[in-house]
């Protein structure tokens, strides 16, 4: 089986606007998916054109796959002509009985009308990741989160800071699901896991020229296959290398030296904010929280330094000594 390896950005699409139901438009507006890797087994009716409109006009890297030798001819020439193959197009033949990409990777899977016989429940559900889903005709299989797999709720696991996973499916011979960006991180990081999606906060010391652009930044990430679904910024002046955040199902709660914020996972946009009255503390900064049973739990207190924003000059990569930050100086 041909190996098909994807580096993935950020990714961006909106619905497909083609030119008729058989040749497209039916078949992607059935998913209101915005960012994610989509595959399309088969292209309707030869339309490679259309396919290609549609990435031009968005930011998806899509995977079409068909056992056609002509039609696979033809969307490569079509999507190198618009600059797009192997960039965000990739085209390749096959039997559809056999989708040629990784295991838990795609948020999407459309069947074209000509490839519905020829392709196996079993291998959808193979390559969709956990809750996604594919389109078959009328038909929608989505795959069920397996049993056994447990969120990262907390930078330490759980509410009990003790870093002992109980998932019973991450073991044995273990291979990278995905390599994706940011490939480089300003200090400190941490990260945690809910409902599928990978919550990452990155502080306010670049050590090297390459982390700039990620200072001070709050990152969602599909677990699956690391497309960036949303970002933020976070407010400068606070250390985050503490325990205040969590994940949930549907969403994150972030403390920081003003609130609690709760961010809604899909959106990204703050649902709602905790603060505490003064007259119950000495200050409004979150310094430690738990969740657990519905209830969180809170250390919330007196104002603390304000760690400054550092940009180092220096290119290349390596090199991240604590030193330069006063905090912890």
């Amino acid at each position: 089986m041909k190996k098909f390896l994807m580096i993935l950005a950020s990714l961006t699409f909106s619905q497909l606007h083609l030119s008729a139901a058989e040749t497209g438009s039916g078949l992607f507006e059935q998913h209101p998916l915005k960012r994610g890797v989509v595959v399309l087994l088969d292209v309707p009716q030869n339309d490679v054109d259309a396919v290609v409109a549609y990435c031009q006009q968005n930011e998806v890297i899509l995977y079409v796959q068909t056992q056609n030798a002509d039609q696979l001819k033809a969307m490569q020439v079509a999507a190198d002509k618009a600059g797009l193959l192997g960039q965000r197009i990739f085209a390749d033949t096959g039997d559809l009985s056999s989708i040629q990409i990784a295991d838990n990777l795609a948020d999407v899977v459309f069947v074209s009308p000509s490839a519905q016989k020829l392709v196996k429940e079993e291998e959808l559900l193979r390559v969709l990741h956990p809750r996604a889903t594919a389109y078959i005709g009328d038909k929608q299989l989505t795959k069920q989160e397996p049993v056994g797999t447990e969120d990262w709720s907390h930078p330490y696991h759980g509410p009990d800071n003790n870093p002992q996973s109980n998932d019973q499916l991450a073991k044995g011979k273990l291979r990278t699901q995905f390599i994706g960006y940011p490939k480089f991180s300003p200090m400190p990081e941490q990260s945690v896991i809910g409902g599928g999606r990978i919550y990452k906060v990155m502080g306010h010391i670049a050590h090297k020229a390459n982390q700039f652009e990620w200072l001070n930044t709050l990152l969602c990430i599909n677990a699956y296959n690391g497309t960036i679904l949303w970002r933020r910024p976070l407010p400068e002046g606070f250390m985050i290398h503490r325990n205040t955040m969590v994940a949930t199902e549907d969403g994150l709660m972030l403390g920081d030296d003003k609130s609690c914020k709760i961010i809604d996972g899909a959106t990204g946009e703050i649902r709602d904010e905790l603060t505490i009255p003064e007259e119950i503390t000495d200050g409004p900064v979150w310094k430690w929280m738990a969740y657990r049973d519905g209830v969180l739990y809170g250390l919330v207190g007196n104002p603390e330094v304000h760690v400054d924003t550092q940009k180092a000059a220096r290119r290349g990569i390596g090199h991240w000594p604590w030193a330069m930050c006063k905090v912890h100086d």
